[in-house]
């Protein structure tokens, strides 16, 4: 039967800070490589930047319009009465066909 080295407790505890530091790098050099590199997670990032981009700019838009109807609010009652005259109008409308039979 053989004798097994025995090792103090501080080798065991350097030994096992060493494999956690292995083990962290490792798994930082496998993060970046998967998201940092992937084709789709970087068109992934640049649609959410693109999306936030045009929502921030319709939030805008959004505002700017609302200070301006609440600004000119006669002038947007008579636009939106004169759209909807001209859109009343112009609006194609259904025709009855009705076709009599003979008796």
């Amino acid at each position: 039967m053989e004798t097994a080295d025995l090792r103090s407790k501080e080798e065991i505890k350097a030994d096992i800070e060493q494999n956690r530091h292995q083990v962290r790098s490792q798994y930082r050099r496998t993060k970046t490589a998967v998201v940092e590199q992937n084709p789709a997670v970087l068109a992934w990032q640049a649609t959410k930047r693109k999306f936030s981009r045009a929502k921030a700019k319709s939030v805008l838009r959004a505002r700017e319009a609302d200070i301006s109807v609440r600004s000119n609010v006669y002038r947007t009652l008579a636009f939106a009465a004169i759209a909807g005259v001209l859109v009343g109008l112009f609006a194609p409308r259904k025709r009855k066909i009705v076709v009599y039979k003979e008796l």
